[in-house]
């Protein structure tokens, strides 16, 4: 059986048994709350001990449209470790969004047809937009919003405009805290309230997608209707969606609604 261990920006440890393409995984979520120092100590304390070491949230490498850059931080990560493989998925991500939206349209065939389309963010989700593209030409990327808490004046987010504000924007997000980078969903905590996006963008949507945790802490508290796609979401994920009025929530890897 392999042993997987997943880095992740929450708290707390979990283990459980999983199955991909016949092979028995014992899957080892664990959280370093958005802590590189933890995170570099935790992939030393796994390092020999698992098969691979994956980092959920702590990219090493950003990219939007065509710019990419370096994340300093996130790519001294993997360092820590002498001999276990660390990886982001930054190298499989393109290919299996691109098939997630394939399968979920051979599902429901006009899913995505002529829709309204939000990257919540764009970022490190190149191959979901490319998809997407395919099926619709309305597509906004709310990094704007998202990072850095712009009003939606017209052109703010276009597709028109992605590949001249994509590297300025990258440039800046390079120096982002993990938290900053991947948001959590802890919006409705009275300890951590963000600062306030504009809904616009959300409400012009169909579709949401991108990271759970950016959708659920800046879209506004209804999203009646709406179709929501995503990578994974978990139990609390998935009650949040459907509490918001969420017509549609699927999820490539995990569940789905």
């Amino acid at each position: 059986m392999k042993h997987v261990v997943v880095i992740h920006l929450g708290e707390g440890e979990a283990v459980q048994a999983v199955s991909c393409l016949g092979q028995a995984i014992t899957l080892r979520r664990v959280g370093c709350g958005g802590d590189p120092e933890r995170a570099r100590a935790l992939i030393a304390r796994f390092d020999g001990q698992a098969d691979a070491i994956s980092l959920d949230g702590l990219p090493a490498r950003l990219r939007l449209g065509s710019a990419a850059a370096v994340h300093a931080v996130g790519a001294s990560l993997a360092s820590a470790a002498a001999g276990t493989p660390v990886v982001d998925g930054g190298g499989v991500r393109d290919g299996f969004e691109r098939w997630g939206v394939k399968l979920a349209d051979q599902a429901q065939p006009g899913l995505f047809a002529e829709k309204h389309i939000l990257m919540v963010p764009g970022v490190n989700h190149v191959g979901l937009a490319q998809a997407l593209s395919k099926h619709s030409p309305a597509i906004r990327f709310a990094d704007p919003v998202v990072y850095f808490a712009l009003p939606d004046f017209p052109g703010v987010g276009a597709r028109q405009t992605l590949e001249q504000a994509a590297r300025p924007t990258l440039e800046r997000l390079k120096e982002f805290p993990f938290r900053r980078l991947t948001p959590q969903p802890n919006g409705r905590d009275p300890a951590h309230q963000p600062v306030p996006r504009a809904a616009t963008p959300f409400q012009w949507a169909d579709v949401l997608t991108g990271d759970i945790g950016a959708i659920r802490r800046y879209a506004p508290d209804r999203l009646d209707h709406k179709t929501v796609v995503v990578e994974w979401a978990g139990d609390e994920d998935l009650a949040d969606l459907q509490r918001r009025g969420v017509g549609i929530g699927r999820a490539s890897c995990r569940e789905r609604v």
